[in-house]
């Protein structure tokens, strides 16, 4: 997932897309991105990710539901690397809040949502498969889900906490939240590439060889040298760009059951090589701690890198599977029922019961939420903030993802829902309260 992912998140899905868990992120953008080699273009891998959702995605025609509100139905890393910081423990809830709200901000066949780096400001898109441009929209809320206006898009690019990429079609272009205006640009850039959040995406070009794969990096100035590599993600400063480069596998498995590779880290704006692993195998799926010092990266199990010695140091015995960062730059992840921490160093120093098999976490680590991904079972989600957990109920199954604000102020689930109106559709839903 970029897997950015998803890795950042499907992302994320997304960054979207963000992503929350990284082995069925992956496996939805390898489905997307080998579809995108069979042409041989230029392919934005979460724009494909919302491709493959939406072949599976119900089909109905849709309209969009008036904005309602839906009641609910039920900080820096050590600087010794072997130094073992404070997990986030959450303190459990006994029962599913029962106050709060969730506001209905979109519903058709497929929606998605898409935080601002700051988190003040929320676009979010619906879709009706195969339907007329009337019933695609994308619109712009503000961050307590009110809305500001309607974008004149199909496809959006945060560039900083006000400024995004629009995109129409195979056109693309600039706006803010302050205007209407729209500025044509010269790049062809699309939902899913991969915004630094500072000013500059990084745009991979899917050759039909994978190890042809290369990549630039767009900014208001213009663009940068072509590179080799797929761009996997930045770091929350923007000033790292950590790459995938592809090695052909010996045998027929390869990462995991991904195409394995090697890793390098980039400095920007000057794409200079600060970090080289050519030793190792790692899948495309990597995401930055909140203080930008650690890289974590798929493959067999997960790693850490340490970006400032270029070391593999992390936890390489925790299985692939969903892992965030939290605030002390501690990796969480889920194995087999539990939540286990681990320091960046790789020592294992907290172990809860899990209250779901899936988990995304804000950029800045504050806020970790845990979800079962399933189309069938409605079961809570649980909200871990500032390490207070909140146990929350939703109106029906979240198999689509969660989106959490860049400082987890803001929570937008996609949640399938029966409406007595327009039959089985996806809701983006905002939590009130």
């Amino acid at each position: 997932m970029n897997d950015n992912d998803l890795h950042q998140g499907l992302h994320d899905y997304y960054e979207s897309i963000t992503p929350a868990d990284s082995v069925r992120a992956t496996a939805l953008v390898d489905a997307a991105i080998r579809a995108k080699r069979e042409r041989g273009t230029r392919s934005s891998p979460w724009r494909q990710v919302a491709a493959v959702a939406a072949a599976v995605a119900i089909v109905a025609a849709l309209v969009l539901v008036p904005l309602v509100l839906r009641p609910a139905v039920g900080p820096s890393a050590s600087s010794s690397p072997t130094a073992i910081t404070s997990p986030t423990v959450p303190v459990a809830t006994a029962s599913p809040s029962p106050a709060s709200d969730w506001k209905v901000l979109a519903a058709s066949d497929t929606v998605g949502a898409f935080w601002s780096p700051d988190g003040n400001w929320l676009a979010v898109r619906d879709n009706v498969t195969n339907g007329t441009p009337a019933e695609q929209h994308l619109r712009l809320f503000d961050k307590t889900g009110n809305l500001v206006r309607s974008l004149d898009g199909d496809g959006i690019v945060w560039l900083d906490a006000t400024q995004f990429v629009l995109t129409r079609g195979n056109s693309s272009f600039l706006g803010s939240v302050a205007s209407a205006d729209l500025t044509p640009i010269a790049a062809n850039i699309s939902e899913g590439d991969l915004s630094n959040n500072h000013g500059a995406v990084a745009l991979t070009t899917i050759a039909s060889d994978q190890a042809k794969d290369s990549f630039v990096v767009w900014t208001q100035a213009g663009m940068s040298r072509v590179l080799p590599g797929y761009a996997s993600a930045w770091s929350p400063d923007g000033t790292k760009l950590a790459v995938w480069h592809y090695v052909k596998p010996v045998g027929p498995q390869g990462v995991g059951g991904q195409p394995p590779g090697w890793l390098e880290v980039l400095s920007w704006p000057d794409l200079h090589t600060v970090v080289s692993l050519k030793s190792a195998s790692f899948s495309r799926w990597m995401t930055f701690d909140p203080s930008g010092r650690y890289l974590l990266a798929g493959g067999s199990s997960h790693a850490i890198v340490d970006t400032t010695t270029g070391q593999l140091i992390g936890p390489t015995g925790a299985a692939v599977g969903s892992a965030v960062w939290d605030s002390a730059s501690n990796l969480v992840a889920l194995d087999g029922g539990s939540m286990i921490t681990y320091s960046a160093s790789g020592a294992r120093v907290a172990t809860v019961a899990s209250a779901g098999d899936s988990i995304v976490s804000s950029t800045d680590g504050s806020t970790i939420l845990l979800y079962f991904a399933s189309a069938q079972d409605t079961t809570p989600i649980t909200l871990i903030r500032n390490g207070v957990s909140r146990t929350i109920a939703v109106p029906g199954p979240v198999p689509y993802g969660i989106a959490l604000s860049p400082d987890g102020s803001g929570v937008v689930i996609t949640c399938q829902v029966d409406d007595k109106v327009l039959g089985e559709v996806q809701e983006a839903l905002l939590l009130v309260g």
